[in-house]
């Protein structure tokens, strides 16, 4: 109870700061959540102590978010900050701050740099953690019916240039095209699963190509291409996404998708997020690992017919041979419920 409110005392603070800070502004939109999350996995692996099992088996975390938005003169920006009980810490999420400079957009600070079609979360183009925000810059040159973007991040310390890209992106008729060189100094920072293997490398480069068109009829089709190199192990491998999207007459969500990294990925969805007005919301998610049969199936139900309050639930079942990357976790079900309140 005390972190709790020691967290609560410092984002309080937070707030009465930047409302002070932008007494003159133009506009400003200010939100605070407050979200509990209950977690329990079923282990199922007989080579792991009980100790590390009872340890894993639930937990409860609760996070309280600030956020803050609007325009100060030339300058619009956008605040996060985080505050979570259960690591007793309080961190700044986000911070971005973009500028018109002539006809083009200067936008620096700390974030989420991503780009990708994939419904499924997996991005071939892009080389870092899309869960994680980063400290960088970017710079977008605009003309009427395309973009060039010049930008890069630092490190987790800080100190060393991470990663950095160069994109260009032309809009048509209905359809769109990005092409991309990217380079990530090295994979250390990425998450294991993302890495899909534990071997550290530096210096990759990635030579990319996004591609999606809108048939105006409720179908979205899209696809990925990753050339990428790593200098250190002078090592070569192709990534590539190809996948559609439907939107039914009462809006229901159909995805399938084909992804290709050092394994062979099919992902189907279905849900109804394209309904924004429903107060149920719901999405069935299945990836199959086509090489060694893993599974992954997730079913997602929240509810937010309740002013300021929503409920959510997410079931997690991993299957497949213990050989498997999927089947080979120490968890085979995972349960998330997570209860989040509006404050503001």
């Amino acid at each position: 109870m005390a972190n709790y409110k020691k967290i609560l005392m410092i984002l309080t603070f937070l707030i009465i700061i930047i409302l002070r800070l932008v007494n003159n502004a133009m506009a400003i939109e200010l939100d605070s959540k407050l979200i509990t999350e209950f977690d329990y996995s079923h282990i199922d692996n007989d080579n792991l102590p009980d100790s590390y099992i009872l340890d894993s088996e639930s937990s409860v975390d609760t996070t309280l978010e600030l956020s803050a938005s609007g325009i100060y003169g030339l300058y619009q920006y956008d605040l996060r900050v985080k505050g979570e009980t259960e690591e007793d810490s309080v961190y700044l999420d986000e911070f971005l701050i973009n500028t018109m400079v002539g006809d083009s957009i200067l936008e620096f600070g700390k974030g989420y740099w991503t780009w990708g079609k994939g419904f499924s979360e997996y991005y071939p183009t892009y080389p870092l953690d899309d869960e994680e925000s980063y400290l960088g810059s970017e710079f977008s040159l605009m003309t009427f019916n395309s973009t060039f973007k010049v930008g890069g991040t630092f490190d987790s310390d800080y100190e060393d240039l991470y990663s950095a890209w160069i994109k260009y992106n032309s809009l048509l008729k209905t359809s769109d095209y990005t092409l991309i060189l990217s380079y990530l100094k090295d994979n250390s920072d990425l998450d294991p699963d993302q890495r899909l293997d534990s071997e550290k490398k530096k210096k990759g480069i990635n030579l990319g190509i996004n591609y999606s068109k809108d048939f105006l009829n409720g179908l979205a089709v899209y696809g990925e291409y990753n050339k990428r190199y790593w200098d250190s192990l002078n090592e070569k491998s192709n990534l590539y996404l190809f996948g559609g999207e439907y939107i039914t007459k009462n809006d229901k969500v159909i995805v399938l998708e084909y992804y290709r990294e050092k394994s062979d990925y099919l992902v189907w969805v279905i849900g109804n997020h394209g309904d924004l007005f429903s107060d149920w919301n719901w999405q069935i998610k299945d990836v199959i690992d086509l090489n060694d049969h893993g599974d992954i199936r997730t079913f997602n139900l929240s509810y937010s017919g309740i002013e300021n309050l929503t409920y959510s639930i997410e079931i997690e079942h991993f299957s497949g041979p213990k050989s498997s990357r999927i089947g080979s976790k120490p968890e085979d079900l995972t349960i998330n419920f997570k209860v989040s309140i509006d404050l503001l």
